[in-house]
């Protein structure tokens, strides 16, 4: 791969050009150089399948003219599809049967697909220029998959890239921002990134090639326009290698975030636990919904840089998106990461980041619980954690395991989603360590009242030894380092503010059954039954 040597040695062909050259050399010299860079950037090769994006405008159509000439050359198969956006009124459909007429002359099929942008914008909340590209992306992406997966050629040039970097860079960015627009991402290839804007519409003069104009592009209405027309040029008048130079930048940028990124999921894959288990810890602990993603604090011990793009990547795995995750969220993963057991963490796409003694454990919230506040804010989770606990009590059903079983009873009871079996059987039975995986024993006849199963409450306490001792439960789960954020999570079962069992997790010495034992209950987790 040329990387961004290739774009800049591409980009010298325009200096030194002679006007007085014949127009069929310069058509054919273009249409040869960029077809050397896409293919040194592995964006084409011959046969292909090339689904072009044509809105009509110069860089678009300089598109299809270049793809004509390659499918002369090269074999390529070529379909075109214009996003109809509804924005332009009259303009837009006129537009729209432009690019169909050009293809029509061409013998190139044509696709129309009008969308809704203005309705998709007001339901999610988004500008229509935000809306637009989901829409003009998602409409692209259908058609290449039900063309036996083509590759979707964008007409983004040099001064686009450089306008996307300037304007990453005012709004704030990374090494990934910095890199602006690459030349290919999926099935997506965009071949002109080499190319100026101004060489683009001089190359379609010479071969006497029309184009549309979208008034929107003069409009100074867009932070992209204002920095085309109001930032861009006073850079070029300062030195006429200004677009050269942010290419040759955005390329470094690119490598060397490809790099770090690298790095950073090699590392991440050595401090990713099991999920559902914190090592050294909660080795068995359930909870109503398991940690997703477990990242042990080993990681502190990298490089800082690292750490922040380890997390970025964890955050962005978990998330399944990176839309709308930033640096903000990014830095408070830090922060947690950083600061002291027990603290959460809220974030965008529904996760939950609880600060272990030993790890950062990832949740995805349920969609009937809330957050605990806005944005990446962090704070020492409260002993009730309110949130998480208000959200659980809502679902429990009110089932208890009755006092007067008999030998050979059997039921169930539930807490939210989890359910649990219990069966009431003759002492002298399995040893404890015989029993099946979250299965445990209890001597009936010790249980004074109808046996709950419920999250933590006030005065609850445990047995802790043969002895009898006991101990607050508040003061058990300090002892034993679970973190404060988890703690009003456990599923406990209760007898009364005694309790039987931390589930998953630890009995109470008082309630085990032994071999003296006459009426033993045994309760199961059902798993995925």
């Amino acid at each position: 791969m040329r990387g961004s040597a290739g774009a800049i040695e591409a980009l010298s062909w325009k200096r030194g050009r002679q006007e007085k050259r014949e127009e069929g050399e310069a058509v054919d010299d273009f249409a040869e150089r960029i077809w050397s860079y896409a293919v040194g950037e592995e964006m084409l090769a011959p046969k292909d399948r090339l689904l072009l994006a044509v809105s009509g405008g110069a860089d678009s159509v300089a598109l299809l003219r270049l793809a004509l000439i390659w499918r002369q050359k090269y074999d390529l198969l070529l379909r075109v599809l214009h996003v109809e956006h509804g924005l332009r009124g009259r303009e837009s459909l006129e537009d729209a049967a432009w690019v169909r007429s050009l293809c029509r002359e061409h013998s190139l099929p044509c696709q129309i697909v009008p969308v809704e942008v203005r309705a998709l914008a007001e339901m999610e909340g988004r500008s229509e220029e935000e809306a637009a590209r989901i829409l003009r992306y998602q409409a692209l992406e259908e058609a290449a998959a039900r063309w036996d997966g083509a590759k979707i050629a964008l007409a983004h040039n040099l001064n686009d890239a450089a306008e996307t970097l300037l304007f990453h860079l005012v709004r704030g960015t990374g090494l990934e921002g910095l890199a602006a627009i690459p030349p290919k991402r999926g099935r997506i290839v965009r071949p002109l990134l080499t190319a100026s804007r101004r060489e683009i519409e001089d190359w379609l003069r010479d071969l006497g090639q029309e184009w549309r104009r979208d008034r929107s592009n003069e409009e100074d209405t867009y932070s992209r326009n204002r920095i085309r027309h109001q930032v861009l040029p006073p850079l070029l008048g300062e030195n006429q290698r200004a677009l050269e130079h942010m290419a040759r930048t955005a390329g470094i940028a690119r490598e060397a975030s490809g790099y770090i990124r690298r790095q950073a999921k090699r590392a991440l894959d050595r401090y990713l636990l099991p999920g559902g288990q914190e090592r050294g810890d909660l080795t068995e602990l359930l909870l109503p919904r398991p940690a997703s993603w477990i990242l042990s604090l080993d990681l502190k011990r990298e490089d800082p840089f690292l750490q922040r793009e380890i997390l970025r990547l964890a955050l962005e795995t978990a998330a399944g998106e990176a839309k709308d995750l930033g640096c903000a969220h990014v830095q408070a993963l830090l922060d947690l990461l950083r600061g002291q057991a027990g603290r959460r963490l809220d974030l965008p796409y529904g996760l939950l980041v609880i600060r272990g003694y030993k790890s950062l454990q990832f949740f995805s919230r349920s969609s009937g619980e809330e957050e605990t506040g806005p944005g990446p804010e962090t704070g020492p989770g409260p002993e009730t954690s309110p949130g998480l606990e208000t959200a659980n009590r809502a679902k429990i059903r009110q089932d208890r395991i009755p006092t007067d079983l008999e030998i050979g009873d059997a039921g169930l009871i539930a807490l939210g989603e989890d359910r649990y079996h219990y069966r009431l059987i003759e002492g002298g039975g399995k040893e404890q360590s015989q029993l099946a995986p979250y299965t445990k024993a209890f001597d009936y006849d010790k249980i004074r009242t109808a046996l709950q199963i419920r999250f933590r409450e006030p005065h609850d306490r445990i047995c802790i030894d043969v002895a009898g001792h006991r101990q607050s439960l508040k003061r058990f789960m300090i002892n034993r380092k679970i973190p404060a954020g988890l703690r009003a999570s456990c599923p406990l079962l209760a007898d009364g503010s005694e309790i039987v069992w931390i589930i998953g997790y630890r009995q109470s010495q008082f309630y085990q059954a032994n071999q003296n034992t006459k009426r033993v209950l045994e309760i199961r987790r059902v798993k995925d039954e």
